[in-house]
């Protein structure tokens, strides 16, 4: 990232692990077949939960500085309703925290203090319905619908800092919201024709719901006599705007041998920025991205369990995002101060690579 006016500040690499299952549930009658849970977990390399908060008029990613920065869990429940039509629900579940200090100053100068921390747990609701057309329609065979809803996700915390000085009771309340997700519509199309796999989705994103992702304080400080009054931070909303994500993606088998299959894949989507020109106080950085990925697989059959037909498949994945140059000009009502003035903005690009290995068990 390059700042534009500005200096941008430094955005820090995200690696974590993924760990995922989808396992049938053996019902019998009726349901044999039907029913299936599924798992997907990530847990971020050397932290549960780790936020950066900074005050408005600070320059800052809000969309990006804390992403891909907390243990999630992701369980779902799928049930195929007939053949052809499936639907699914469950849940994303974030660590939370919350906390508090208390201290006071003794007669002697010295400090007493206290601190309580814990990670509470956060549940947001998904779903999603999953049509294959040629099951009702055989001139549509190959054709695949899906519809998800994803809830929009944050997580809000609160510190308290409670302090005694010299009998008087000082009272710092810091509050923050952050690793906001949207509340999101996803709408998608795939053919499988031979070889071939082809997809296109779109994304309603409902940014507009978007709080202040700054930090704010709160203070209270009771002096007798002296007519002193604290006045808390002031809020700076966002403004955000809904967005429409569009993503586009191939898939093929390029080489089929007698021990396994080479894969590969390419994608392309454009996403929108949700955020409006910072001309005035705060300092959001955020560009419209251009996402280009490639993908290659290797699946190895015969491999697994005796009573199994489980192929093992090894994956590797790349990913360039392209942030064009954006520049805004602060009003003239914006304090020369202000480090965004006169100008502020940024421009760069973010990479992502990744590897997994998978088993798909063939359950009779």
């Amino acid at each position: 990232m390059s700042g534009i006016g500005i200096s941008a500040p430094k955005l820090d690499d995200t690696r974590g692990l993924l760990l995922g299952a989808i396992l049938p549930i053996p019902f019998g009658g009726f349901l044999t077949d039907r029913v299936a849970f599924g798992l997907a977990s990530f847990f971020p390399n050397g932290v549960l939960l780790g936020i950066d908060v900074s005050f408005p008029t600070q320059p800052q990613y809000p969309l990006l500085q804390n992403s891909g920065r907390s243990m999630t869990f992701i369980p779902t429940l799928g049930v195929k309703i007939l053949d052809g039509l499936s639907i699914g629900g469950g849940a994303q579940i974030y660590d939370n925290t919350s906390g508090e200090w208390r201290g006071r100053l003794n007669s002697d100068g010295s400090i007493h203090a206290t601190v309580t921390q814990s990670m509470n747990a956060t549940f947001w609701p998904t779903g999603g319905l999953m049509i294959r057309a040629g099951e009702f329609w055989p001139a549509l065979d190959g054709w695949r619908f899906g519809f998800v809803f994803r809830d929009r996700f944050f997580t809000h915390y609160t510190i308290p800092v409670v302090a005694n000085v010299s009998g008087i009771p000082l009272t710092l309340n810091m509050n923050a919201i952050s690793l906001y997700t949207p509340r999101q519509y996803v709408a998608g199309v795939s053919y499988a024709a031979g070889r071939w796999l082809f997809a296109l989705d779109g994304s309603y994103n409902q940014w507009s719901d978007f709080p202040s992702p700054s930090l704010t304080v709160n203070v209270k400080f009771p002096i007798p006599v002296l007519p002193i009054k604290f006045l808390p931070s002031v809020s700076h909303p966002p403004h955000l705007h809904d967005t429409l994500t569009v993503r586009a993606g191939v898939e093929t088998t390029a080489w089929r041998g007698a021990d396994g299959d080479f894969l590969a894949r390419a994608g392309l989507a454009f996403d929108p920025s949700p955020v409006p020109p910072q001309t005035g106080d705060t300092n959001y950085l955020d560009n419209d991205r251009y996402i280009g990925s490639l993908s290659f697989g290797w699946r190895w059959q015969g491999v697994g369990a005796y009573r199994f037909d489980a192929p093992l498949v090894i994956d590797v994945a790349g990913q360039a995002q392209y942030l064009p140059p954006r520049v805004t000009y602060k009003s003239s009502s914006v304090d020369s101060h202000n480090p965004g003035y006169p100008k502020v903005g940024f421009r760069g690009w973010l990479f992502a690579v990744g590897a997994s290995l998978s088993v798909p068990f063939d359950y009779e």
